[in-house]
């Protein structure tokens, strides 16, 4: 995919971008040459093993302690919140309005659920983004031994019941 210039510029200039966790569709090692002028913050997982390897790669890295806000602008500031999964969520504050973004987050690393949904209350208005999928893709490809696809049993419903359980969990 090519992504256009002014795009890929306006990732360039920014002043900081938060990685939420290692997996390679979070942190493409080509694409972080791009960012070498950018100030990186990742979340504060066990091992601190994203924090280590960029650092020693010689990107500018600041950990955000779960939990705490850090002002970026005189109207943005924002919460990283780390997960047990070594996962993490972003609630960013911007003037008013509150956004959540969930990510990758499942709902067993998701110990702050009370704090997020305090912040999400405060928030005129208040948006929660959460990455649904019906399962892993790595975890949808089975193949018999004549090498036949494997269809998945899908249920239909099974993405709204996600979005459900986390819009009930957090409904400002």
């Amino acid at each position: 995919y090519k992504i256009p210039e002014a795009q890929h510029q306006s990732v360039v200039d920014c002043p900081c971008v938060w990685l939420s966790h290692g997996h390679p569709d979070h942190i493409h090692s080509e694409s972080l040459e791009n960012l070498r002028n950018c100030k990186i913050l990742v979340p504060d997982h066990f091992g601190s093993r994203v924090y280590e390897d960029l650092s020693a790669a010689g990107f500018d890295v600041t950990v955000l302690v779960s939990g705490q806000f850090l002002k970026l602008s005189d109207r943005v500031s924002i919460c990283s919140f780390a997960d047990f999964h070594q996962d993490a969520a972003l609630v960013v504050k911007i003037c008013d309005a509150v956004v959540a973004n969930l990510n990758d987050c499942s709902p067993e690393g998701f110990y702050w659920s009370r704090q997020v949904r305090s912040l999400l209350k405060q928030g005129s208005p208040s948006f929660l983004l959460k990455k649904t999928t019906y399962r892993d893709a790595d975890m949808t490809n089975f193949f018999d031994d004549n090498d036949v696809r494997i269809e998945p049993d899908i249920r239909h419903d099974y993405i709204s019941m996600i979005l459900k359980f986390w819009c009930d969990l957090l409904h400002p």
